[in-house]
């Protein structure tokens, strides 16, 4: 059992925009592609039926201010993970972004010329499971990225060695990104990460 390596330093300059949403959107791959990058960041988050989709925070009223395409504001307190992928599909945020299918988003990149992308594994359980993964992992396989697509979770959100051990499971290189305090398990990180982004100390 090795430690996961440090990060290669060409790694550390990826599209990561702010708001988060246009981040994980079509318009701001375009935008990154403009400015000269070549990875990007993707949040992960999953639909209640299972689709992963780019999105940073779990409930949509943080991701923005959604309507649905009728021009009728959403109700509060709605997560992804409360609608479909063809519910969630029909929304838009304020600016007029949406949150698509983690396979669109990465299909786009590739046709933009991405060499590489990160997809972060946030909370939902269902990212601690292989057949998430699954999908995805095909797709990127099929698209070939030149630098690969490798998956990465915060160490500060609970179980994130599971969902590292998941992705690594579908085949995936994955990032072990350390935050809050105290050392990290070598038992618990070392057998599901390939790599760490920052410093950390283990035990």
């Amino acid at each position: 059992m090795k430690a996961p390596k440090p990060v290669p330093a060409s790694w550390n300059h990826f599209l990561h925009l702010d708001p988060y949403r246009l981040t994980n959107s079509i318009k701001g791959l375009r935008l990154g592609r403009h400015e000269g990058f070549y990875a990007a960041d993707l949040d992960q988050q999953v639909t209640g039926d299972g689709i992963l989709v780019c999105a940073h925070w779990p409930d949509l009223d943080r991701n923005g201010v959604y309507r649905r395409s009728t021009g009728k504001r959403i109700a509060k307190g709605l997560h992804i993970a409360d609608l479909s992928m063809k519910e969630l599909s029909e929304l838009r945020s304020s600016d007029g972004l949406r949150i698509r299918r983690t396979t669109t988003i990465m299909k786009h990149a590739r046709v933009l010329g991405y060499h590489r992308l990160e997809l972060e594994a946030k909370q939902d359980k269902r990212l601690q499971h292989p057949e998430t993964w699954q999908d995805v992992y095909d797709l990127a396989q099929e698209l070939a990225f030149k630098q690969g697509v490798q998956v990465k979770t915060l160490t500060s959100i609970p179980h994130g060695a599971k969902r590292l051990r998941a992705a690594k499971a579908v085949g995936f290189e994955t990032i072990m990104l350390p935050r809050g305090k105290g050392a990290k398990s070598k038992d618990a990180w070392w057998p599901v990460a390939d790599y760490h982004r920052g410093p950390v100390t283990w035990r």
